[in-house]
């Protein structure tokens, strides 16, 4: 996460106050998006025209395993993630 970052030229500094920013940015962002898009009747249609026949079915896991499957994972250079 930035140490900071900007909201209508006012600097926002301080982890929490840095979360809180990206809290209020992300649940407003949904509802502002929706006010400015126009409405298309066809949708989802127009880019997913193909009917796929294929499914994948997902089993049950447990944290247990799914931490069992991050402890062999192999380290990244990613910027975004601190472990």
């Amino acid at each position: 996460m930035p140490n900071y970052f900007w909201i209508d030229r006012e600097q926002i500094v301080g982890n929490a106050a840095v979360s809180e920013g990206f809290n209020r940015f992300f649940s407003k962002i949904g509802a502002e998006l929706t006010n400015i898009m126009t409405s298309d009747k066809n949708g989802f249609k127009n880019y997913l025209d193909k009917t796929v026949r294929e499914s994948f079915y997902l089993s049950p896991t447990d944290p247990a395993e799914i931490q069992d499957i991050i402890k062999i994972l192999q380290p990244k250079n990613a910027m975004d993630m601190m472990v």
